[in-house]
């Protein structure tokens, strides 16, 4: 047999074997090297570090819609600065909505969206949102109160207490009219309960 025959057969042979190897193993285990395109396994965990400048790392698909990891983990990552949430920024999420803090003296600590606000009298918040009427929009008011107080004869429970009036009594039509109150329940010989306006703090959002 012709002997440049001979080192084809054998360098054919010894390739075949090196390719059924490397499909036999299907994953590097720790303290191996990576196999691309192959499942890796680790028990410890892998870091990767530049020490010069730019990224540790680069994920590039083949098209720029493909998410570029996968995980199965719901923890949250620490440090993780996402500049977008699902494509909208947070100066774009912000803008959707109009907010703002009211504290019982009409002191408005935050506000966005050209929200103004007046008192016009005790427990009553008249809330103007620039483009927005409060008939066809839905806001939330949420309580920033709650107190508790006891006497030697009664209970007095103080419970936060907040709405939203769809026909405004004291506020201008398209403005939000928010009221707050305080629940007295008194527990004695004859128990009794009344509901007295207070000016209480609360906060205030809604869709723009």
């Amino acid at each position: 047999m012709n002997r440049s025959f001979e080192r084809i057969l054998a360098v054919a042979g010894a390739s075949a074997v090196l390719v059924v190897g490397i499909d036999a193993v299907s994953y590097a285990a720790t303290g191996k090297a990576l196999i691309l395109g192959r499942t890796n396994t680790a028990n410890r965990t892998t870091t990767v570090r530049n020490t010069g400048n730019g990224a540790a790392l680069s994920l590039i698909t083949k098209k720029s819609t493909f998410a570029p990891f996968t995980t199965n983990a719901t923890g949250q990552v620490p440090n993780l600065n996402a500049s977008k949430v699902d494509g909208v920024t947070a100066n774009q999420i912000r803008g959707h909505y109009a907010l703002i803090s009211i504290s019982p003296s009409l002191l408005v600590s935050h506000s966005s969206g050209g929200v103004n606000a007046t008192n016009p009298q005790t427990g009553v918040y008249c809330i103007t949102v620039a483009g927005v009427n409060s008939t066809n929009t839905v806001a939330t008011v949420t309580p920033d109160f709650f107190q508790d107080a006891t006497t030697a004869s009664a209970t007095v429970v103080q419970h936060a207490i907040v709405e939203v009036d769809s026909v405004p009594a004291f506020c201008p039509t398209g403005t939000f009219e928010i009221r707050t109150f305080v629940s007295h329940v008194n527990v004695g010989v004859t128990p009794a309960s009344t509901i007295t306006a207070q000016a209480q703090p609360f906060f205030f959002v809604t869709p723009q």
